[in-house]
């Protein structure tokens, strides 16, 4: 979030998407503030995955991340991706990284940040 927060106090204009996945709409952390900056900052794109319930929203996602989604998303993007950041426990850091590699991003610029089991 910090990362975020200095993208749009800097009112930057490097392409910036967040894809966050959690179970329920009310577990997105952050939702409001994320939601207001994706609203007003065009460099910034906030992508939902909310797996136990339907979207709210409809650009969203209402499944786990996969490889087809990671496809779907950076195709979003306007320039490759120069870098990627993966947070989570280590099944869900593996298969986000893998679907970033299958979707051509270059597993060295993916730096993951892996908690739990």
């Amino acid at each position: 979030m910090s990362m975020i927060r200095h993208h749009a106090n800097q009112r930057s204009d490097v392409p910036l998407l967040l894809l966050l996945s959690a179970r329920l709409w009310e577990d997105v952390i952050f939702r409001d503030e994320l939601l207001a900056l994706d609203g007003k900052n065009a460099a910034f794109k906030l992508v939902l995955t909310i797996t136990r319930e339907q979207p709210k929203r409809q650009d969203d996602y209402g499944r786990r991340i996969d490889a087809p989604m990671m496809d779907e998303v950076l195709s979003r993007l306007q320039s490759p991706v120069k870098r990627a950041f993966v947070c989570g426990s280590n099944p869900f850091v593996t298969v986000a990284s893998e679907a970033l590699i299958g979707a051509g991003v270059e597993p060295g610029s993916i730096r993951t940040e892996r908690y739990g089991q």
